[in-house]
């Protein structure tokens, strides 16, 4: 399944096999921070799946329904102009958010039953503890500034993270912030112990 996974995104096969494999052994909640269109959140869901064990699951994402909404958040975010992927213009143009193309990716696949999908900020919606924290939204150094608290005050001690789009900078500035521990890198995905 995680090999023929044709749901559009970005995460690759490798990080996809290190996501499963990372929840097949996760022990507690799991928050997800990003799931777009479902392709990280599938691989959480079989990894539940297949696991055996019943856990909460949920999973976030910002809603965005315009180009302009989508410009708003990241230009702030950024303090620059950012472009609109094209993933998102196609999403747009189908006047439809995010969380509802993700579900019915999931369920398509039989695994909606294994998560809780919402649309919106989890900094505002969620005060849940996780063991297991998966995260797309610390792209950049703004990014974990702003995420990085709000995981820290939801994880439980000791919590496992997997932060998509890490590289040596970020990496070092997550680990500086939150004092967590990088453990291992496959692509761009870091896992930490926090």
């Amino acid at each position: 399944m995680l090999e023929n996974l044709d749901i559009p995104g970005w995460m690759n096969g490798d990080e996809r096999r290190e996501l499963y494999g990372l929840v097949m052994s996760a022990s507690g909640p799991i928050l997800e921070i990003g799931h777009f269109l479902g392709r990280s959140t599938a691989c959480i869901c079989a990894g539940i799946r297949d696991s055996g064990r019943t856990t909460v699951f949920h999973s976030y994402d910002l809603g965005f329904r315009t180009d302009e909404e989508f410009r708003a958040f990241y230009d702030d975010m950024h303090k620059r102009e950012t472009p609109v992927p094209e993933l998102h213009r196609q999403m747009f143009q189908s006047s439809r958010v995010s969380t509802d193309i993700a579900r019915e990716n999931l369920e398509r696949r039989g695994l909606a039953g294994f998560v809780e999908l919402i649309s919106g900020n989890f900094i505002d919606l969620d005060r849940g503890q996780y063991a297991f924290v998966f995260c797309d939204a610390v792209h950049e150094p703004n990014e974990i500034r702003h995420n990085l608290p709000h995981i820290m005050d939801r994880s439980m001690r000791p919590a496992t993270w997997a932060f998509h789009d890490m590289d040596a900078g970020n990496t070092a500035l997550v680990a500086e912030l939150s004092g967590a521990q990088p453990v291992k890198q496959v692509g761009s995905l870091g896992i930490f112990r926090y």
